[in-house]
């Protein structure tokens, strides 16, 4: 009778150890909009961008560059591109912000705002989706 119970607790065991390490939970993964599909900005044509003006904003203060060649409006451009905007979010961050200013040829202007992990569009802020 005590070899039957040992046996029984110890095969509980060894299947509770199996299907703890055997089975694993996949985080739900947040599906997320590309930033100029999301801004409805889908024509948004790098041979249109004049300059970008590059501000970062920390705790030390604020430093403005602006590009003019195409080397960095490309990279500022490819910077942005591929952001996936996912679900909007209530958080906020006040020492991590970086803002393109996209100047157009047509003397218009383009905007994008990343504070920390998020894109803010006026007083919203969206998560960035990560791979």
């Amino acid at each position: 009778m005590n070899k039957r119970i040992i046996i029984i607790i110890v095969a509980i065991l060894v299947l509770c150890v199996l299907l703890f390490f055997g089975i694993k939970v996949k985080p739900v993964k947040e599906d997320g909009k590309l930033l100029f599909d999301f801004l409805n900005q889908e024509e948004f044509d790098i041979e249109d961008i004049e300059s970008v003006k590059y501000i970062r904003y920390t705790e030390g203060g604020d430093n403005t560059i602006t590009y003019t060649d195409s080397d960095n409006i490309k990279s500022m451009y490819n910077s942005v591109k591929n952001i996936r905007v996912g679900k909007e979010t209530n958080r906020a961050c006040e020492d991590n912000t970086t803002v393109y200013i996209f100047n157009m040829k047509d003397n218009t202007q383009f905007k994008v705002e990343i504070e920390c992990d998020w894109v803010v569009m006026g007083n919203k802020r969206y998560n960035i989706v990560k791979d």
